[in-house]
């Protein structure tokens, strides 16, 4: 008697040696892929904060305060502003921003007050260094600079102790308790000074390149090649989950013919009386 199969089903389907070997195939390309995708999105960031910059920089630089005041808040014509401004550094007063990297290296910002012509401070990031022996003291003399103008980064999430010179954050609520004069709501990225005292031969300061204006920008054209690459690896799982399917059909189309009853058998009446037979008439002997 021939043994009885179950009806196929999907699960049964898959794991047939065939398609098993398939669907490692399709997620080893479907996980390639989605990696492509992902580093797509990543140059559509990167080109997106370069583009952004690139347009920040490209407005016209302006004086300070023709476009903010000490304690005013930040508006968006003033951040990532490049702006002027000039006065004379306060060195004695110079404080370091701890847990900062520029590249590989990890150190501190250097953060000098500079007292503009109207007795107002500007909190000034004149560089990076790895130890906070290591940067100099500018002199107190007239100086003018040009930079990005940014908003102030707030308060730590956790305070530590810390020498008297050091800071977690460039944040105001630190910054007027040691410099009570009218203070600007913000801080600038320093990128050019004359007469240059903070760079140069011997100078153990790196200058910090300003941060990109809108960092969620988004490079349009890297960010349709992602979604291509995720489309792929989609199309990729659906057609195997097609291709499976169409066997399966396939697979329950034969089962269904070879377990069909028989049409004969399926209509016979039951209980049908059986079919007479018929008599057999005898011929008298001689007749």
């Amino acid at each position: 008697m021939a043994e009885h199969r179950a009806r196929p089903t999907f699960a049964r389907t898959v794991l047939q040696p065939r398609w098993l070997a398939l669907l490692v195939l399709v997620i080893v390309v479907a996980y390639g892929f989605a990696l492509m995708g992902m580093w797509q999105l990543n140059v559509a960031q990167d080109r997106g904060r370069e583009e952004a910059q690139a347009q920040a920089l490209a407005r016209p630089v302006v004086p300070l305060e023709s476009i903010v005041k000490p304690h005013q808040a930040m508006t968006e014509e003033a951040a990532a502003r490049m702006v002027t401004v000039q006065g004379r550094y306060d060195a004695a007063r110079q404080v370091f921003i701890t847990d900062r990297r520029l590249g590989e290296r990890t150190g501190y910002w250097v953060l000098t007050p500079l007292v503009t012509d109207k007795g107002a401070v500007l909190p000034v990031l004149r560089g990076f260094v790895t130890e906070p022996g290591a940067a100099n003291r500018p002199p107190a003399t007239e100086v003018s600079l040009t930079g990005m103008y940014a908003p102030n980064e707030g308060p730590p999430d956790q305070r530590r102790s810390l020498p008297a010179d050091q800071l977690q954050k460039v944040d105001l609520g630190d910054l007027v308790n040691r410099w009570p004069e009218d203070l600007y709501n913000g801080f600038l990225f320093a990128t050019a000074e004359t007469p240059a005292v903070s760079w140069g031969a011997g100078s153990a300061l790196t200058l910090v390149p300003p941060p990109s204006a809108a960092p969620t920008e988004l490079n349009w054209r890297n960010l349709s090649y992602a979604a291509q690459w995720w489309v792929f690896a989609a199309f990729g799982v659906y057609m195997y989950w097609r291709m499976v399917r169409e066997d399966l059909r396939r697979r329950r189309l034969e089962y269904d013919h070879q377990h069909a009853p028989d049409p004969a058998v399926e209509h016979a009446p039951e209980n049908a009386p059986a079919a007479p037979v018929a008599a057999t008439r005898r011929t008298p002997a001689g007749g």
